[in-house]
């Protein structure tokens, strides 16, 4: 028969095992989480970078709209204009209007009387 010590290590032996047979890897509760998770800032990433370049033909088109918009209003004349009381014919104020070439005020800059 076997002594007394290998039994005990016989039988240690077996209840590690079980032990070890208890503490399998787990399932994960949430399978495929950290790829979505992923995907996600990938896809953040993208609409960044589309608005970002979305933002950038903006301003390239706002600029060409204010050069054009330079151009056509460039002063041409500046005419002295007075601002009158219909009612009591009064004079209320003076100042000057900035015309462009085209006839059309651009810019009205008034002072007190």
């Amino acid at each position: 028969m076997l002594s007394a010590k290998t039994s005990a290590f016989w039988i240690g032996c077996l209840g590690i095992f079980f032990l070890l047979n208890a503490c399998e890897d787990k399932k994960d509760p949430y399978p495929g989480f950290s790829k979505m998770v992923g995907e996600r800032q990938e896809v953040r990433e993208s609409i960044s970078k589309q608005k970002q370049s979305e933002k950038n033909q903006v301003s390239d088109v706002q600029d060409k709209k204010e050069e054009k918009s330079d151009a056509a209003s460039t002063v041409i004349k500046e005419r002295q204009i007075e601002i009158i009381d219909s009612v009591s014919g009064e004079t209320i104020a003076k100042g000057v209007a900035y015309v462009d070439k085209d006839g059309k005020i651009t810019r009205v800059t008034l002072y007190q009387k």
